[in-house]
């Protein structure tokens, strides 16, 4: 029993930063949903307006993802048969509890018909989106035009999507990884100058939100592609803290998003760095050992806004003022072993099954969760091929 559920660690001493800032991004979300549910009075609505700009983490999230595909996969997809290996782990990695997920959403919907009661937002729970949810498809506006079900998912779907694209992008950076870089500078360039505002590509979710994973993604598999010059900017670290601290201000203050997810590029680029130099502290390890429960909570706090919030503290409570708020504070807490518990015994578990894989989880698996790299000082002194290999 002391060994199933053991403290969390960092699974490796590189990388730190990166698996720190996943933790403090998917916390910055999580946040973002409950400050929704804060009885603020009269501050409410500036509440809701400076905490907006954390969705912008999400886009963090594929810029990391797509250093993470690259470092592992960019030697490996060499065939139809490795390109289905890929596929198969990454949906080991995604499906598991997202359908799980998924299926929840659909009970707590019969639940609710069954005694007619009524509930904001009913067209989330529209039967019709349910294949495109199923099928990962939800990013995508196909069949359903508004949010469905677990809504935070579309990123999932846009994540996979991308996943699909992936040889491509890999055949071009081997190619020519200046190309791969103006691409990226260049649908994001296409992108901000023809949306503005509410509408803006960095707001899309289920409306094409897998077009808002594009120019990230290939930003961050152009960062791996030039890791080698990155390692060598000076005070790493403290850029990169200096980059999340002025993020979290630049929210509080109201600067423009574009301004704010710039900034967000610039630290993923220098926890690389700062993680090549093995510029390491103690908070960042503290933190980095939690970076682990990124998906699970990214997947789940919906669900438990809904049952504590939602359903305990606004229908059978009824609560106002400061106990409300403490109960905002507690559904906080509660999400982070709500997710351990999900991580250690239904996904590992689950992906292990999925893979292929048999008894207790490898450094594989380990490493297949976004953000687990691996050695990059070992992959600059040309082990690359190696070392991808003895991740999975």
């Amino acid at each position: 029993m002391r060994r199933l559920f053991a403290p969390l660690r960092p699974e490796s001493g590189h990388l730190l930063h990166l698996d720190a800032l996943r933790l403090i991004a998917s916390a910055g979300i999580v946040i973002v949903h409950l400050s929704g549910c804060v009885d603020a009075g009269a501050w409410s609505k500036h509440l809701l307006i400076a905490m907006g700009p954390l969705t912008l983490f999400v886009d963090m999230f594929f810029a990391v993802s797509g250093f993470v595909i690259a470092f592992v996969y960019s030697l490996k997809i060499e065939d139809a048969r490795s390109y289905g290996s890929f596929l198969r782990k990454r949906l080991a990695r995604l499906v598991p509890l997202h359908w799980a997920t998924l299926v929840i959403f659909v009970l707590i919907d019969v639940l609710l018909r069954s005694r007619n009661i009524h509930v904001n937002h009913s067209e989330g729970y529209e039967w019709r989106c349910l294949p495109t949810n199923f099928l990962l498809l939800h990013s995508t506006g196909l069949l359903c035009p508004n949010p469905s079900f677990n809504g935070v998912s579309w990123s999932i779907s846009a994540e996979m999507i991308m996943y699909f694209t992936a040889p491509a992008l890999f055949w071009v950076m081997r190619r020519n990884v200046t190309a791969l870089g103006l691409m990226a500078a260049g649908i994001w360039l296409v992108l901000t100058l023809g949306t503005h505002g509410a509408n803006g590509w960095y707001t899309w979710t289920w409306n094409g939100g897998f077009i808002r994973a594009i120019p990230s993604f290939i930003f961050g598999a152009w960062l791996f592609a030039v890791r080698e010059a990155i390692s060598r900017v000076p005070c790493a670290s403290v850029a990169f803290w200096l980059c999340v601290c002025g993020f979290l201000v630049g929210c509080c203050v109201g600067l423009p998003a574009i301004g704010l997810l710039l900034t967000l590029y610039l630290a993923v680029a220098f926890g690389i760095a700062a993680d090549a130099q093995q510029r390491r502290s103690r908070i960042v390890s503290m933190l980095a050992a939690g970076g682990q429960l990124t998906y699970s909570s990214y997947m789940l706090h919906t669900l438990v806004i809904m049952m504590l919030l939602n359903g305990i503290a606004d229908r059978i409570l009824d609560t106002h003022g400061l106990a409300r708020n403490l109960l905002v504070l507690i559904a906080f807490g509660m999400v982070w072993p709500v997710s351990y518990l999900s991580l250690v015994l239904f996904e590992k578990p689950a992906r292990r099954w999925i893979s292929g894989g048999k008894g207790k989880a490898s450094s594989s698996d380990n490493f297949e969760a976004a953000g687990r790299f691996g050695n990059v000082a070992e992959a600059e002194s040309g082990s690359v091929a190696h070392d991808s290999a003895s991740k999975n």
